[in-house]
């Protein structure tokens, strides 16, 4: 059966503040990357509860961050490469956030939320040992169902498809912390992997789990069954190692990662000055780095001295590359689009 062409809408997203859970509405992001202001959780392009469709047809016009090439270095292989048109002419986006549902959740902090036809899951720790999952209605704001987790969160994500995946720490606060993969409409538990300091995860929709463990980058293949195959591990040399996301271009995984680093720079007087640097790059399957933006070198830094930093990385079901950071200042990298000054 030919897939009909369908308007792209807008992706829902939910937020927390503490432990309320709020559903804004994003509308018409055309600018892959947005600074700071919201943290993009999960989406669903057609409404509150629906069945996954595929990308329509008309998603092909529109700019991704990766795109299909031919290889010029061997002819006739198609290799995926970073869009340098999406980096580097201008865009829009509108500022209407409007709210459309909240609900307060018992508990004390809340972690994460992603959208799912089958609702809206919502994970909140307790206190320092327990964890749970809310499945919420985002039309209603009704608790559907609670799952009691075997011990506290700080990150959750969904593939896209039915499962979600989600960091545990375990209740005796040892490092055996470990990925816990759930089935998205029952809860129940798929599979899980053991990693050590395991802080933040994301799943692309064919089955391959990324994570950060303290500064160390890792990939697993879900397909692999029971043995979870860790497809490459990759440790960064940076002040702090903050998000991860995943997804497959052309069957190839690309993975992306947010960070910065502490460096210094001698200012236009002559000074040597104190500076953090944001960082977003994005790895192959074998841990290469493909690209990064950002990161500029210390020596271009003297007219750009703001802080900055990235935290969090998804990518949307319209194509896009989302990022969220901060800059302590105007006088900042973030003014030129990712590009070196």
């Amino acid at each position: 059966m030919a897939r009909r062409d369908r308007k792209i809408n807008p992706p829902l997203i939910g937020t927390f503040m503490n432990t309320s859970i709020r559903w804004p509405l994003l509308t018409s992001i055309r600018w892959p990357l947005l600074i700071s202001g919201l943290f993009w959780l999960g989406s669903c392009g057609n409404g509150p509860i629906i069945e996954i469709d595929p990308p329509p047809e008309s998603a092909a016009i529109l700019p991704t961050l990766a795109t299909v090439q031919t290889d010029t270095e061997t002819p006739g292989e198609r290799v995926c490469r970073l869009n340098e048109a999406v980096t580097t002419t201008g865009g829009q986006y509108s500022t209407n956030v409007d709210l459309t549902a909240s609900v307060a959740l018992p508990g004390d902090t809340g972690i994460d939320v992603v959208m799912t036809p089958w609702g809206a899951i919502a994970a909140v720790n307790d206190s320092e040992t327990v964890g749970t999952l809310h499945w919420v209605d985002p039309a209603t704001g009704e608790v559907l169902k609670t799952v009691a987790l075997s011990g506290t969160t700080s990150d959750l994500a969904y593939d896209g498809q039915g499962l979600i995946v989600m960091t545990i720490k375990s209740f005796d606060n040892t490092d055996n912390n470990k990925i816990v993969v759930l089935d998205a409409r029952s809860g129940a538990e798929v599979t899980e992997i053991t990693l050590p300091g395991v802080s933040r995860v994301a799943m692309s929709a064919d089955g391959f789990i990324g994570a950060i463990a303290d500064k160390t980058v890792h990939l697993y293949d879900l397909n692999e069954g029971i043995n979870n195959a860790e497809v490459f591990t990759k440790e960064r040399d940076y002040t702090g190692v903050t998000d991860i996301e995943v997804r497959s271009c052309d069957g190839e995984q690309q993975v992306y990662v947010t960070s910065f680093r502490n460096a210094s720079f001698v200012d236009l007087n002559g000074k040597r000055n104190p500076v953090q640097i944001a960082r977003l790059e994005a790895l192959d399957s074998t841990g290469t780095v493909q690209w990064s933006l950002f990161d500029d070198n210390t020596e271009t830094i003297k007219q750009n001295v703001a802080d900055t930093r990235l935290y969090r990385v998804t990518m949307g079901r319209d194509g896009y590359l989302y990022i969220a950071g901060e800059s302590a200042g105007t006088a900042t990298i973030f003014r030129w689009r990712g590009g070196a000054v």
